[in-house]
């Protein structure tokens, strides 16, 4: 393969879906400052931040988003 085809080749479009759930998983840390019980709060806070990151690496280390 020549090196203008390799130039000319467009890299594939990432699946945005693992960024919305990232941004579920944020929006569920910060209501978690609304919730009365601390340990509640703390579980959700945790779980909502544990989702983001996880979200986050495996849309950055999947370019294509399929599983295939």
């Amino acid at each position: 393969m020549s090196w203008r085809k390799k130039l000319l080749e467009k890299l594939p479009e990432r699946d945005p879906r693992p960024i919305y759930v990232a941004a579920f998983g944020l929006l569920m840390s910060v209501v978690s400052y609304a919730i009365p019980d601390e340990r509640l709060a703390g579980a959700f806070f945790g779980s909502g931040l544990i989702t983001a990151a996880f979200c986050v690496v495996y849309w950055l280390a999947n370019p294509t988003g399929g599983l295939d």
